[in-house]
């Protein structure tokens, strides 16, 4: 049996996530602290029965944009930029540490320091942090 449906369907897996990709950059370009994601592809040989020059398309090691965007004055006291390759901590919804690197902060009514999500800001010990 020929498998040859397989093969066509690897190609436009590739393209559709491709083009999912290329479209959440396109809706972020303006996002403060958005680096964009990078995606990439290599031909694999199909082995086995059938044509030898088949391939298969599968993604290979996809990552980030590592380059940071301008910067911009928001006029707030509390917007930060983190600068290089630093980002900002905060607790997730389940407890845990994640990371943004979108700087529009904010202070809550009981003095936590709240990211733009509301999700608190961890201090370097992991503590969220506190303003007087």
């Amino acid at each position: 049996m020929d498998h040859v449906i397989y093969t066509a369907m690897s190609g436009a897996n590739a393209a559709a996530q491709r083009q999912a990709v290329l479209s959440n950059n396109l809706a972020n370009a303006s996002t403060n602290g958005f680096r964009a994601e990078l995606s990439t592809f290599r031909a694999v040989p199909v082995r086995g029965e059938g044509n030898p020059t088949r391939v298969l398309a599968l993604e290979a090691t996809a990552g980030y944009l590592d380059k940071p965007g301008a910067s911009q004055r928001t006029g707030r006291s509390l917007d930060v930029m983190a600068s290089g390759n630093a980002w900002l901590s905060v607790q997730a919804l389940d407890g845990t540490e994640s990371y943004t690197r979108s700087g529009a902060l904010e202070v809550s009514p009981d003095g936590t320091l709240l990211s733009n999500t509301g999700l608190p800001v961890l201090s370097d010990g992991g503590a969220p942090i506190m303003v007087p």
